[in-house]
């Protein structure tokens, strides 16, 4: 077996998409001749606010179709039964020696480069490309801001991918969805999927779901009037709603990458729009965290939340009819 090897696999960086999850699968689909396109066709989130006796949440569904078949469809296969748990390193080696890079699930409380290094347990994904006589060589993926942020090469030792996947199978190994998966395709040498294939799977989508996605974006004024009537702190979880701002946020992101790509050349408005909700939904996020702060019931705080989210209530209304004008 060679002791350095590396394939050429260059980091998706043109934005965070999404999670660590995303950019090194995205990373991968390039490798084997693809794009971004049948991705950004599939992924379309519908707003969804939940009530309980808990409190509120206005978070997003995905009403796309499941990413491996996304990439079955681009010929991409996903195999974990290469994976032997008694030689993990050696399994590794060998796939990436077939040309095959391997994704990756670990717990970061392992990695001694990561800034949660012994401090807190959290899910994260890596894709390895190579190795030397010491360690892997990665496409990582990380960002302190949702709204942006790149993939970068990296390297992480034999030892502490054993460990981090280990530490992942013991505090989060129920959830058996993603494991340890070698990413398998043919690498194509000529035009990647054409862009317009992707850009009618989108218009199709948009025509199939448009009275779900508007009834959706109802679902936005209900979180709205929820955060306009709170009588106390103790009826909401600031954390959560907050985390959900924050993936909503990186929604709205890939909906104006999406645009760019489809649409470019129709109009501004959309993209200026798109970037005053994502302005928006920072500034209710910061004064949900100022309500944790000062564990107060501030009146003008709240006023502030109700404001902002009725202008993207409005702002997402207009956002849907202009695409949904391109579409037929």
């Amino acid at each position: 077996m060679e002791i350095n090897k590396e394939l050429l696999i260059e980091p998706f960086d043109e934005i965070y998409y999404r999670s660590c999850f995303y950019n090194p699968l995205i990373s991968s689909i390039y490798y084997y001749g693809g794009t971004v396109f049948p991705i950004l066709a599939e992924d379309i989130g519908v707003y969804q606010y939940i009530e309980s006796t808990s409190g509120f949440q206005l978070n997003e569904r995905n009403i796309g179709r499941p990413v491996v078949d996304i990439l079955k469809d681009m010929n991409i296969h996903l195999d974990s039964d290469f994976f032997l748990p008694e030689s993990p390193i050696e399994s590794i080696q060998k796939a990436i020696q077939a040309g095959t890079p391997v994704f990756v699930p670990i717990d970061r409380y392992y990695w001694k480069a990561n800034p949660e290094y012994q401090k807190e347990h959290a899910r994260h994904y890596f894709l390895i490309i190579g190795y030397d006589e010491r360690n892997f060589k990665i496409i990582d993926s990380r960002t302190l801001d949702s709204t942006s942020g790149t993939s970068f090469l990296n390297k992480i030792s034999f030892q502490e991918v054993k460990e981090s996947v280990r530490g992942w199978e013991l505090w989060d190994g129920k959830d058996e969805s993603i494991n340890i998966t070698r990413i398998m395709g043919t690498v194509k040498n000529g035009d990647p999927i054409a862009i317009h294939e992707s850009i009618e799977c989108f218009r199709n989508n948009l025509c199939l779901h448009y009275n779900e996605i508007k009834a959706g974006i109802e679902d936005i004024r209900k979180a709205a009037h929820s955060y306009a009537n709170l009588e106390s702190l103790d009826k909401i979880n600031i954390q959560n709603i907050a985390s959900d701002i924050s993936q909503l946020k990186k929604l709205k992101v890939i909906e104006m990458f999406r645009y760019k790509k489809f649409f470019d050349t129709k109009s501004e408005l959309p993209l200026s729009l798109m970037e005053n909700t994502i302005k928006s939904f920072g500034l209710v996020q910061g004064a949900l965290i100022k309500l944790k702060v000062t564990g107060k019931l501030r009146t003008d705080v709240v006023e502030s939340i109700h404001q902002r989210m009725m202008e993207i209530y409005e702002n997402e209304l207009r956002v849907l009819d202009v695409i949904y004008s391109y579409c037929n």
